[in-house]
Parts: C-alpha cells; sequence; structure tokens
C-alpha cells in the first residue's frame, strides 16, 4: 500500500481499530454544554490539506468528480467542514445531536 497524501486517499482499506476511551459515548455529551457552544467557533480551523483530503476522497467514492458527490457530515458541529466542501460537491447533509451546535451554525 502507498503511503496516502491529502489528495491521494489510501489504496487498501485499513482494518478497524477500537475506538479511543476519550471517544467513549459520554464524549458527544460535552458538545451539548451551552458553555462549548458558545465557544466552540473559537477553535482554529480545519486545515485546508483536511478539506482537499477530503474533497480526493469524494472524488474517488463517486467516481465521476467531487462535483457530483453527496456528502454526510456525522458530528457536523456548526457546520464549518460542511460550509467548506458544500462549493465543491452537489450536496452536503450535516448532521450533529447538540441542537445548541445546529442553532449557532444556522
Amino acid at each position: 500500500m502507498r503511503t496516502p497524501t491529502p489528495s491521494q486517499p489510501p489504496t487498501e482499506p485499513r482494518a478497524a481499530r477500537p475506538k479511543p476511551a476519550h471517544h467513549a459515548s459520554e464524549y458527544g455529551t460535552w458538545f451539548q454544554d451551552p458553555l462549548v457552544v458558545e465557544v466552540y467557533d473559537r477553535r482554529p480551523p480545519y486545515p485546508q490539506a483536511a478539506i482537499d483530503h477530503l474533497l480526493a476522497l469524494t472524488a474517488r467514492a463517486g467516481g465521476s468528480g467531487p462535483d457530483t458527490a453527496v456528502v454526510l457530515d456525522l458530528g457536523a458541529g456548526t457546520g464549518d467542514v460542511a460550509r467548506r466542501l458544500a462549493p465543491s460537491v452537489a450536496r452536503v447533509d450535516a448532521v450533529d445531536l447538540s441542537p445548541g451546535m445546529i442553532e449557532k451554525g444556522k
């Protein structure tokens, strides 16, 4: 398997690894805390390389290019990633369990 780069996803699937303990089910409840929601948009943005990598994955999965891809952003928070992908794909569906995050993202 070749080493992936942001614009070239891996050619072979990796085996699933166990979820890290700090990503246990209670992790999601942090994002429902009004104080976390209030400051969430002050965190550093995702680097452009991460967005480019996601777009490369959509191109690979969609077959005919990212402009026909439909993306599901689970745990979308306030929608930062969804908004950055939207101009380059056919549709983005952003979902989050935190009503506060959804409201802040509107």
